[in-house]
């Protein structure tokens, strides 16, 4: 009898540590969520603000006329010559890979297609180099 009250114990004594262990589990998930629970009230919280400023905008601006034009056009000449540079900059990368469907086509000779890169290159070169001295300004 003395045999299998020890055995119980010790049964239960591991069952007890087991179950010690994974309140130790479950009290970190549940910090876990309660951290989560606050992020998410604190970005909820920051979205219906930045909603509530849409709303009110879209409300106040609702009737006005509105030029896309003027939206896009730079304010001020740094901002004019990085738009035109940005426009050059892609326009240069098709036009390689144009010449380059051109040179698999056949429909241009190697050494005009050399020719073009490399004066192609120079140019977008520079027009990198000057974008990236404007934007480190």
């Amino acid at each position: 009898k003395n045999v299998k009250l020890g055995e119980e114990m010790d049964k239960e004594m591991k069952t007890q540590e087991i179950l010690g262990k994974r309140k130790k589990i479950l009290e970190g998930h549940l910090e876990s969520l309660e951290k989560n629970k606050k992020s998410f009230l604190t970005a909820s919280a920051n979205l219906k603000s930045e909603n509530e400023k849409l709303v009110n905008y879209m409300r106040d601006n609702v009737n006005k006329k509105f030029d896309v034009n003027e939206a896009i056009v730079p304010n001020d000449d740094l901002s004019k010559q990085i738009l035109e540079l940005s426009a050059l900059n892609n326009s240069l990368d098709d036009t390689f890979y144009y010449l380059g469907r051109a040179l698999q086509k056949k429909t241009i000779k190697l050494d005009d297609y050399l020719s073009s890169i490399k004066d192609l290159a120079t140019e977008q070169f520079l027009t990198k180099a000057l974008l990236n001295k404007i934007n480190a300004l």
